[in-house]
């Protein structure tokens, strides 16, 4: 036995109120209707339970609970804003792919930030890991573009434990160290080095 209704209205007890609906919508799903707009509710196929709206944005006036600890995109970028949208926190970007930008709405690398970071903790540190043959690790100053080099930091892996840790100011003259010694070079050229 079943009981089946095409639409059940609830009306308001004045004029100046909104006469709420619920109807079947045209893709068989249950639509909530008032005068300011309509969400449909439903599974439209096997395999997800659909939320449509004509609004630009669904309100939750609580805090919003995942069971299964997560949130995603469909085949967007997933971000997350404060101020109704209008400041963008972080940004996962899709294509990059998986890109993370802080404060950035397009990051171009795996984690990129609009502003300062602090590391706070007793025995903070920061740890560069790049090892494997033919690769270094280091640190580059681009200021205003992501690609210009005006200086650096660099340790290469096949070369650490003789030429140890190069700083390379973007002049001439740059500066290099291991376990073995400290030296200065200038153009390529060694100026002065002291053995330990």
């Amino acid at each position: 036995m079943a009981l089946r209704f095409d639409r059940i209205e609830i009306t308001g007890t004045s004029t100046s109120e909104s006469t709420p609906s619920i109807t079947n919508s045209s893709n068989e799903l249950i639509r909530f209707q008032t005068t300011s707009g309509y969400v449909d509710i439903g599974a439209n196929n096997t395999g997800y339970t659909h939320f449509y709206t004509d609004r630009n944005k669904f309100y939750f006036n609580k805090k919003l609970i995942v069971d299964e600890g997560m949130i995603s995109a469909y085949n967007e970028d997933l971000t997350l804003a404060v101020n109704d949208g209008a400041n963008t926190a972080i940004t996962i970007d899709k294509d990059s792919p998986y890109n993370v930008g802080i404060g950035v709405t397009s990051p171009t690398e795996k984690l990129e930030v609009a502003g300062s970071v602090i590391l706070d903790a007793s025995n903070a540190r920061l740890k560069l890991k790049g090892g494997v043959a033919g690769t270094n690790s280091g640190i580059d100053w681009t200021f205003n573009t992501d690609s210009t080099q005006y200086a650096r930091i660099d340790l290469e892996y096949d070369t650490r434990a003789t030429n140890g840790l190069l700083i390379d100011s973007g002049y001439p003259i740059t500066v290099d160290f291991s376990s073995s010694y400290f030296r200065i070079m200038n153009n390529g050229s060694e100026k002065m080095r002291v053995n330990s």
